[in-house]
């Protein structure tokens, strides 16, 4: 099931109250809130206000966007341990985490290690709490294609450990379906946007090929969320205009 969503730090400079009512505008289903722009790690009450707010609308909280690399425990600003914390206070089931700091292709085997270790501790520890965790997939990262996003779920071994996915622009369209096939099963939520040349266009734009990848997605037994995560201009009216295209498009991938 493909649910639609929005990431809040589209809107980083908004406050959350002001989030909410846009995603309401956008009929949004669900808000990843970001841990850098709405609710900094270890402002629990603040997390907790930010949860209630949020489901008083009508909408749930998809997921806690942190920054966290695992990994990199030394030059992390907070443990992931307050990062729990927060995000159960939000009212999260999942909290969005980085594979380090290094692409997989020049990552040593120490690298890889010490990334599968804090994960699997930070994975324990959140299983404990009812919470999920799941890598954001993206360039510079253990989780920056297909294959060593495999890799490193393989390594780690954990039933809550998950990996987002959204479009590499290096790849053409079919080399972008493999890919989203291969993960198929480890698949959390989807980061949603379209880019032409490195600028923001409007979703209905890129339509076609997202068409493509929610009726792959439509098949899953498990519930996906959708998230808008970048919008032409940071614009709300933008946002809601995108908001309808990304119902439609999960409308049609779901009703065939």
């Amino acid at each position: 099931m493909l649910r639609p969503g929005l990431v809040s730090v589209v809107f980083r400079t908004m406050a959350a109250g002001d989030v909410v009512k846009v995603a309401v505008q956008g009929r949004a289903e669900g808000i990843e809130w970001s841990s850098e722009n709405h609710v900094p790690v270890g402002k629990k009450k603040l997390a907790g206000q930010v949860g209630q707010m949020t489901r008083d609308a009508g909408i749930e909280i998809a997921a806690y966007g942190s920054y966290h690399r695992l990994g990199c425990e030394r030059t992390n600003p907070a443990k992931f341990g307050d990062i729990l914390e927060t995000a159960v206070a939000l009212g999260a089931p999942m909290i969005r985490v980085w594979a380090g700091n290094t692409g997989s292709k020049t990552a040593r085997e120490h690298v890889w290690r010490e990334v599968t270790a804090e994960t699997q501790h930070a994975a324990d520890l959140a299983k404990a709490a009812n919470v999920s965790i799941a890598f954001e997939f993206q360039a510079n990262t253990l989780n920056d294609t297909p294959e060593s996003s495999l890799r490193l779920l393989s390594g780690i071994a954990r039933d809550n450990v998950y990996t987002y996915w959204q479009p590499d622009g290096r790849l053409l369209q079919d080399e972008q379906m493999e890919g989203l096939q291969q993960l198929y099963d480890r698949l959390s939520n989807i980061h949603v946007f379209h880019w032409q040349k490195g600028r923001r266009m409007p979703l209905a734009e890129g339509e076609k090929d997202w068409r493509r990848y929610f009726h792959h997605l439509a098949r899953s037994k498990r519930s996906h969320w959708a998230l808008i995560e970048y919008v032409q201009d940071d614009l709300p009216a933008k946002y809601v205009k995108d908001a309808e295209t990304l119902r439609l498009i999960i409308a049609g991938a779901t009703s065939t």
